[in-house]
C-alpha cells in the first residue's frame, strides 16, 4: 500500500499512475516521471508498515514484477534491457525453483 500527498497541481503536471502496470513498478514510473518534471521527491523514513508475512508468495506476481520491471526499463532505459533481462531470467529460475521446493514440502 502506498501513500501519496501532493498537491493537486502535482496530479495535473504529472497526470495518474500509469495503467499499463498491472502490479509493480506504477510507483517507481509515475516517481520518475516526477523528478523529470522537477518536481521534488520526499521520503518520510519515520513511518512504519506492516506487511502480513506469507513465505509462499505467489509465482504469478513475481511474474508481474519482472515483467513490469522490463517495461519500466524499455520506457526510461533501454539501453539497459540486456542487463536487466539477464538479471530477470536469473530471478525468475530463483523464484520458480522456490516455489516448486515450497509446493513440494506442501503436499
Amino acid at each position: 500500500m502506498y501513500l501519496f500527498f501532493f498537491d493537486k497541481n502535482v496530479l495535473r503536471i504529472n497526470g495518474n499512475l500509469p495503467e499499463e502496470y498491472f502490479m509493480y513498478y506504477e510507483d517507481v514510473d509515475w516517481c520518475k516521471k516526477a523528478t523529470d518534471n522537477d518536481i521534488k521527491l520526499i521520503i518520510n523514513t519515520n513511518t512504519k508498515i506492516f506487511h502480513k508475512k506469507n513465505n509462499n508468495v505467489d509465482f504469478k506476481l513475481k511474474f508481474f514484477s519482472i515483467l513490469n520491471r522490463l517495461r519500466f526499463c524499455s520506457k526510461f532505459h533501454p539501453y539497459k534491457i540486456p542487463l536487466v533481462l539477464i538479471y530477470s531470467i536469473f530471478g525468475l529460475i530463483y523464484h520458480f525453483t522456490k516455489y516448486l521446493l515450497n509446493f513440494k514440502n506442501v503436499k
